[in-house]
């Protein structure tokens, strides 16, 4: 059973024991190759669902992590039952009504989907989290992208990820150790970032308003004086 964790409060070690405690439907662990990915991104404040290190055997022959923004998620889910509820209540009456029903349901979630995509703001936090680990990195062949799976619910894969599944063994061999090392450069990334964070952190721990006001009041004197 996985354990309860508030990333917002948890160190390193906290996360990393609460990841490698995770278990998919099956019962089957997080991926050693993609377990500080995981850790490091939920650090960071995104929330990942599911992942993979990448494998020839099953799976697919690259790396992956899905994250999810759940109260986005939830209401597209809502909607789209909604949707599919009256599908098949229109096949069942086959009545012009309830095809009115449907399609007047179907326009609006489409109207409100396109609304939601603009204001995926964990599709948007995520291409932004890409281009700065890019910035300054020239582009691979498995440089990382972000698909979007549904508003609400996103994920970090190579971009030759959807040739590489058609791929011959050999070529998804070498690609697929590309991306794994490619996605370790990315995390080696992240872990930079949640330093940086730290750091920011301890400084401004230090520096509480009330030291800030009694710095000021000394400064004050000495202009005085």
């Amino acid at each position: 059973m996985a354990r309860t964790i508030d990333w917002t409060q948890a160190t390193w070690a906290d996360g990393y024991a609460a990841v490698q405690a995770m278990t998919d439907a099956l019962g089957m662990p997080v991926d050693t190759g993609i377990v500080e990915t995981v850790v490091a991104l939920n650090l960071l404040g995104f929330q990942t669902l599911q992942s993979c290190e990448g494998h020839l055997d099953h799976g697919t022959p690259y790396p992956w992590v899905t994250l999810i923004h759940h109260p986005h998620h939830s209401r597209f889910i809502r909607a789209w039952k909604q949707v599919c509820d009256l599908q098949e209540e229109a096949r069942h009456l086959g009545t012009p009504e309830a095809y009115e029903r449907l399609f007047t349901t179907e326009l609006a979630f489409r109207l409100e989907v396109a609304t939601w995509k603009r204001d995926d703001t964990l599709f948007s936090a995520l291409i932004k989290l890409l281009d700065t680990f890019y910035a300054d990195r020239p582009i691979p062949p498995t440089r990382l992208m972000v698909l979007r799976m549904h508003p609400g619910m996103s994920r970090i894969e190579p971009g030759s990820a959807r040739q590489l599944r058609e791929a011959p063994e050999p070529v998804k061999r070498i690609y697929l150790q590309q991306a794994q090392a490619e996605m370790q450069t990315f995390t080696a990334f992240l872990k930079r970032l949640l330093l940086h964070q730290k750091r920011i952190k301890q400084v401004s721990e230090q520096l509480n308003p009330r030291q800030l006001s009694s710095a000021g009041s000394v400064k004050r004197k000495q202009e005085v004086i």
